[in-house]
């Protein structure tokens, strides 16, 4: 059952607060006697009835007003909050009195401004003609998303056999978050989020006094940062960067000691556009290093004096070479790249936490006392490439080319340590499409071409795996994937369609003694 009771309530408001209510009971008579396959009569199956009561109530309120009262988009908009509160009460033959009892309040509020005001820095680089691109750029003075959330729950149980042994269990705990994002600029934004979790149950760990807070035992606590920088200085060229750090510790009772969990990355990805470089037309349309255009309003004296005057204006005196390579080029499609660098460390045993400059990645060594933690730690580092681009031939042969390479090592491990290689070249995807110039035989191969829509790929990939403390490999695979070899889209009428694909593998597996390093075995094998 549920009552809304913000239908009282004005509904400019927007207000919602419903308040639902729940109540189940069950009784389960069973044919044979618990534990055992013995039919029960029918006048003493009561004595082995089952039984189960509960009763649930929940109540949350949340305000959505249009408009600019204070009330509402200082306090009752930003919050949220809920109260529930469940009860049971269960008989069964084992546990002839078992009881249940759990409560949880919830709210968050939310700090963020979106329409805040923004600082412009670089207006006075507007009439510089080398700083125009950043005189557009303004600084943040506030947060646009700063969120914070809390929930408390308490839980009881009691539980009761049929030797009198009565077992109870009580539980306190918080749950609180912060999530925070901030555009320091246009091109420039952060995220930061905080999240602890924490055990109330101890009351001598609780305490509410402003100078002094304690509360309870923090079991569970987890940060994590993250920032975009996306620069856009020239069109030929879009590169973008992007960190993120994550941490996290978890608390030992038996040890008290925590155990901590740190991973960060940082990448860089970006398209170098060589014909926008060239000062030519880039492939998205837009154009760079262009000359001033016409002056409207120029008045006509004739039609060899108007081509006198246009001829070559707006164009440098170094375009006849630039436009040489632009048309020798201009069948290469744009460069993508993509680096990025890892790394995460295990630390168990750590008796206090460390600084927030590891718990950022600003640095790899915690710096912390450790205690006797059977557990040992362990941590690995990696990097990858990746380059992308590709050609088209007569307007119909599209071939996209990749080169992609991943390492990744181990810094500290239990055992011995090693060093994971990954090759992926060439990759090659080749698509055939209607050509635009192909002399004579262009209306007979497009039209096959219509029909079937052929493609093809290559893949050739190299898996290494080295013993770092020793220096030698451990296993070796080639692989040469040829998915699709051929495959073709017959289309016989509208509707009506086709397709085949015909793909080979080959793999070449080759392990060495562990020891030594000498070859052991070798193994070749072909799938098609």
């Amino acid at each position: 059952m549920t009552l809304n009771f913000d239908r009282f309530l004005p509904r400019s408001w927007g207000a919602r607060i419903p308040v639902s209510f729940s109540y189940s009971k069950s009784e389960q008579i069973p044919l044979v006697r618990t534990n055992s396959d013995i039919v029960i009569p029918p006048e003493i199956r009561r004595e082995e009835i089952s039984t189960s009561e509960s009763r649930n109530v929940r109540v949350s309120e949340s305000f959505r007003k249009a408009g600019k009262n204070p009330l509402f988009t200082a306090l009752l908009n930003r919050q949220h909050f809920s109260v529930s509160y469940s009860r049971s009460n269960r008989h069964t033959p084992v546990n002839p009195f078992s009881f249940s009892e759990n409560y949880n309040l919830r709210g968050d509020y939310d700090m963020g401004a979106k329409s805040f005001p923004r600082l412009p820095l670089f207006f006075w680089t507007k009439p510089i003609p080398l700083l125009r691109r950043i005189s557009g750029t303004t600084l943040g003075l506030y947060p646009e998303n700063w969120r914070w959330s809390g929930s408390f729950s308490r839980s009881l149980s009691i539980t009761e056999d049929t030797q009198a042994n009565r077992v109870t269990s009580r539980r306190r705990d918080f749950d609180g978050t912060m999530n925070l994002t901030y555009r320091l600029f246009e091109n420039l934004s952060t995220t930061v989020s905080y999240r602890t979790r924490r055990d109330l149950t101890d009351p001598s760990l609780v305490q509410l006094n402003p100078f002094h807070m304690k509360l309870g035992l923090e079991t569970n606590y987890s940060q994590t940062f993250k920032a975009d920088y996306s620069p856009a200085l020239f069109n030929f060229l879009t590169h973008s960067f992007s960190y993120s750090a994550n941490y996290s510790d978890t608390y030992d009772r038996t040890t008290k000691t925590r155990r901590s969990n740190l991973s960060r990355s940082w990448s860089v990805n970006g398209r170098f556009d060589h014909i926008a470089f060239l000062r030519g037309k880039s492939s998205g349309g837009s154009s760079f290093g262009r000359g001033r255009s016409r002056a409207g309003g120029r008045r006509r004296t004739g039609r060899r004096s108007a081509a006198k005057a246009t001829k070559g204006k707006g164009k440098p005196f170094y375009d006849p070479p630039l436009a040489v390579l632009r048309f020798l080029t201009k069948w290469i499609n744009p460069l993508e790249y993509r680096y990025n660098q890892t790394f995460s460390n295990i630390v168990p045993g750590m008796l206090q936490r460390p600084s927030m400059k590891y718990r950022l990645g600003l640095t790899r060594d915690p710096n912390v006392r450790l205690g006797t933690d059977v557990r040992r730690p362990s941590s690995t580092e990696g990097q990858a490439y990746d380059f992308s681009s590709g050609f088209s031939f007569l307007g119909g042969i599209t071939t996209d080319v990749r080169y992609r390479r991943q390492v990744s090592r181990d810094l500290v491990r239990i055992g011995g340590r090693s060093e994971r290689r990954s090759t992926n070249w060439p990759d090659l995807t080749i698509r055939i499409t209607k050509f635009k110039t192909l002399p004579l035989l262009k209306p007979f191969v497009n039209k096959f071409i219509d029909v079937f829509q052929p493609r093809t790929a290559y893949t050739r990939s190299l898996r290494e795996d080295k013993n770092l403390d020793l220096g030698f490999l451990t296993s070796k695979v080639e692989t040469i994937d040829r998915n699709p070899l051929l495959s073709v889209n017959f289309r016989m009428f509208r509707g009506l369609s086709l397709s085949g694909n015909y793909a080979v593998n080959k793999s070449n597996n080759f392990r060495f003694n562990t020891t030594n390093g000498s070859l052991v075995s070798e193994s070749h094998n072909t799938r098609s």
